[in-house]
């Protein structure tokens, strides 16, 4: 085997804008819901439809509307990570705060014990889920959502009281 078939070849023209990047990846794609209900040391049993899509070890961080508790893969974290920062490279007021309260409350490196719990970082239990035991762990596409049950089923009511105007609304968005 010659050295040359072990290199990449790297071509200096391609295209490496963040949304051609976006594009190429291949992310995890995150369906269903679960009810579940934390244990008293706040673990949340991980459905093993999520977890291999997470990988080994994730990020638990506050969703991107910072209303829950949200388990990225890491390429997803990083990818919104980034984002946040050249924002907030354009906008230090607005942009700043919210990438120090989502990198504040984001806990790199956790994993899932042998029967599939993770334990929820106490300060982001505290300031996402509060005291609540019972949660929603519903897949949002390329991450994981963790939900105290009664604001998911708020978020569902309001949903179907207005599902006929989200669907006018999608109706007009073109393909």
């Amino acid at each position: 085997m010659g050295d040359n078939e072990n290199q990449q070849s790297v071509n200096p023209d391609a295209d490496t804008t963040q949304e051609t990047l976006d594009a190429k990846m291949v992310m995890p794609m995150f369906l269903s819901s679960f009810s579940h209900a934390l244990d008293a040391k706040s673990r949340v049993v991980v459905p093993s439809v999520y977890r291999e899509g997470l990988g080994k070890d994730f990020v638990i961080a506050p969703s991107l509307d910072f209303e829950c508790v949200a388990f990225y893969p890491k390429a997803v974290w990083e990818r919104e990570i980034q984002r946040m920062y050249r924002k907030a490279q354009k906008s230090i007021s607005v942009g700043g705060r919210i990438l120090e309260q989502f990198s504040t409350l984001s806990f790199p490196g956790q994993e899932c014990d042998s029967q599939g719990r993770c334990l929820l970082p106490a300060r982001a239990k505290q300031v996402y889920l509060g005291d609540v035991k019972e949660v929603v762990i519903a897949g949002r596409m390329d991450y994981v959502l963790i939900k105290a049950q009664d604001k998911a089923e708020e978020t569902d009511r309001s949903f179907m009281e207005n599902k006929a105007e989200l669907l006018r609304q999608m109706d007009m968005i073109e393909d």
